[in-house]
């Protein structure tokens, strides 16, 4: 039997995806948006989609395509590698709970209350683990966790489910909304994703932060404005 060593998707537009027979991808910085995961639920059910965030901890792997294609040095790799193991360590996260057969929580969403005039969403949500007890509840807006890396904290529940309500600020226009919860092992149910629209008019303050480097050790790559 044959197969490819990878596989290479380009738009027009020039991004691109390159992935192997596991899983495991590496793209270019919105080539990302092309991957995600078609979940069955049995014959008697509607299978559920989940966009690339689901598993990007897992499958986003640069340094494995590099090493599969042969195309990069082994330091080159190394980099990529030890950069994916300090993605782990600040997520909290280890390699190993990352496995196939990981055990996995799961939350519901029950139901969706928008109140336009404050600009919230109230999400009903159901979570349970027949094996663990949960950790915490992530809340993403637009890929912003709202309460923070740490997410809303389960421990003190000592419980293996939850059922309650989720505020969530929204921004002006559309709001991508993802909710999901971590058990006592660190392992994440399925975000659940869904969209909303923000009708809100008044404008946001902006404030922009800037880095420039004009001057490098190898004098051949200096600038002379970036700075």
């Amino acid at each position: 039997e044959i197969l490819p060593i990878a596989s290479v998707f380009v738009t027009e537009e020039g991004d691109w995806l390159i992935w192997n027979e596991k899983g495991y991808f590496a793209s270019s910085k919105k080539g990302s948006r092309f991957v995600g995961y078609h979940v069955n639920q049995g014959q008697n059910k509607e299978a559920k989609y989940y966009p690339f965030e689901q598993f990007d901890l897992k499958y986003n792997r640069p340094d494995i395509i590099l090493q599969d294609l042969g195309i990069a040095s082994v330091d080159v790799i190394k980099a990529y590698h030890m950069a994916y193991e300090k993605r782990l360590k600040r997520m909290g996260v280890k390699e190993e709970q990352l496995s196939d057969d990981i055990h996995l929580p799961e939350l519901t969403i029950k139901n969706k209350t928008h109140d336009e005039l404050k600009h919230v969403v109230t999400v009903s949500v159901s979570a349970n683990d027949d094996k663990y007890k949960l950790d915490r509840i992530n809340v993403y807006v637009n890929d912003v966790p709202i309460y923070g890396t740490s997410g809303i904290s389960l421990k003190d529940k000592s419980s293996n489910s939850y059922n309650g309500d989720i505020l969530c600020d929204l921004s002006p226009g559309k709001n991508k909304i993802q909710i999901s919860v971590l058990n006592e092992k660190g392992a994440e149910s399925m975000k659940e994703t869904f969209s909303m629209i923000n009708k809100e008019t008044t404008k946001p303050d902006l404030y922009i932060v800037s880095i420039g480097v004009s001057k490098y050790a190898d004098k051949s790559f200096n600038l002379n404005f970036a700075a």
